[in-house]
This record gives structure tokens, C-alpha cells and sequence, in this order.
């Protein structure tokens, strides 16, 4: 028994009135209790799968500091971003981004633009007149003739 046990005294009573089973450890839970409920963690997850509104929520994206101010005001719940976090990876979110775009985007443009961007006539496969095969720079020959 090390110097945290309780005392030798009452686990040799809890031995004496149930036994073996007296002496296994009785812990309670383990840290504070949750602090959003299930039914609330399954809110939350719709929430970030269904994604922000611009109009309502004011971001285009979720962010732990979106999310924080969502979990308060719909919940009555203060978390730390940090604690926010640990709440998304325990219901199964990982940290990924995806490329931005501006929410009031005109693809007809940018296809346009792509369209115009690109070089006619030779392309970089067909000898431009820069290599970079070599990226050592051993035996690179910078024009190619």
C-alpha cells in the first residue's frame, strides 16, 4: 500500500465485512462531470456537419472561437476553445481545411481567367525552354537551346 491508500485500518474492515471484494478499489468518475448533455453533444454535431450560415452566423467557416460562441448562446454553456476542441475530437471531428473561397464567387470568371491564364503554343512538355528535371542542379542546363 503506498502512502496514498487509505488507511490499513478500514481496508482490514472492508475485508473483514465483504471479503475480497472489499479490498478492490471504489473510484467515482474520473474528472468533472460533462458539461453539455448528450442530447446537446448531438446538437452540436449537426450543427458543425450542417456548416455556418454567413447571414446568421456571421463566418464562412467553423472555428473553435465560432463554435464557442454557438455552444454559449445556444446552450448557456462557458468553454474554453481549447475545451471546445477536445469536445469536437471526442465526437469523431478532426482539424481539417479546405481551400477558401470567397462566398460570393464568380466561377464563369474564374474559368474565364484559367482559360486566358494559359500560354498558347508551346507548353512545358513539349520543351518551353526551361528544365527543371535535374533538381540538383548537376548537368542542369538553364535555357535549353
Amino acid at each position: 500500500m503506498g502512502p496514498g491508500d487509505r488507511s490499513p485500518d478500514e481496508r482490514v474492515h472492508r475485508y473483514n465485512d465483504e471479503g475480497l471484494d472489499g479490498l478492490s478499489d471504489r473510484r467515482g468518475p474520473v474528472g468533472p462531470p460533462a458539461r453539455l448533455s448528450a442530447e446537446q453533444k448531438a446538437e452540436l454535431a449537426a450543427i458543425v456537419e450542417r456548416g455556418p450560415n454567413l447571414a446568421t452566423d456571421g463566418v464562412v467557416r467553423w472555428r473553435r472561437v465560432g463554435l464557442q460562441r454557438v455552444i454559449r448562446e445556444r446552450f448557456g454553456v462557458e468553454m474554453h476553445e481549447r475545451t471546445v476542441g477536445k469536445q469536437l475530437a471526442a465526437l469523431g471531428f478532426r482539424r481539417l481545411s479546405v481551400r477558401p473561397h470567397h462566398p460570393r464567387r464568380d466561377m464563369e470568371a474564374q474559368e474565364a481567367f484559367k482559360r486566358m491564364a494559359r500560354p498558347v503554343g508551346k507548353s512545358v512538355a513539349s520543351g518551353s525552354g526551361w528544365s527543371c528535371a535535374n533538381v540538383s542542379g548537376v548537368g542542369a542546363r538553364w535555357p535549353l537551346p
